[in-house]
């Protein structure tokens, strides 16, 4: 794929006024996408691919393949989500609290239409109560205030979510842990 979207491009330059121009420029973005490698790998290529689907659509907006494009488009992103999911993640199953719920607002205001809202959430609610119940005497406070603050915005945003009974435990330990603070 790397040789062909070579080639594919380098027909654009050489022949600007073809009428093979859209047929080649979109064969080089599919060349591009296909690069694009399995989710737990470097990314970098998927960037590019989606940064050249793009241009594609820039460059021809009136194309018969822009519903293509635009599904490669989604596919691509979707990869990125799904990479950025598991490195959130990762972060809270290696007990990096503080860098779990980092990364997970950061996903969030990256994907805010994500299908990984839910759990994406519930996993930064267990962080943030991870984090106030193993604190120091001096940060456990604000840090059970703001897991109690994160369960909140959780049971309402999902009222009929499926971790709802969990993150009512969480709320209940987390309120004990107040109290006796």
């Amino acid at each position: 794929y790397v040789s062909a979207a070579y080639h594919f491009s380098n027909f654009n330059l050489k022949f600007p006024f073809s009428d093979r121009n859209e047929e080649m420029a979109y064969m080089s973005a599919y060349c591009y996408y296909k690069q694009s490698p399995r989710y737990n790998l470097d990314q970098e290529k998927t960037y590019k691919a989606i940064d050249i689907l793009q241009e594609f659509i820039y460059n021809y907006p009136s194309s018969t393949r822009i519903d293509t494009i635009n599904n490669l488009i989604f596919s691509l992103n979707n990869k990125l989500q799904t990479k950025t999911f598991e490195i959130v993640k990762l972060y809270y199953q290696t007990g990096k609290f503080p860098s779990a719920i980092y990364a997970a607002d950061q996903f969030l205001n990256k994907f805010p239409e994500t299908s990984f809202l839910e759990e994406i959430s519930f996993i930064q609610i267990k962080s943030y109560f991870e984090l106030a119940k193993n604190s120091i005497e001096e940060k456990k406070s604000k840090r059970v205030k703001d897991a109690i603050f994160a369960c909140d915005n959780f049971l309402l945003s999902f009222d009929l979510g499926q971790y709802n009974e969990e993150v009512k435990a969480v709320y209940q330990q987390l309120k004990e842990i107040e109290n006796g603070l």
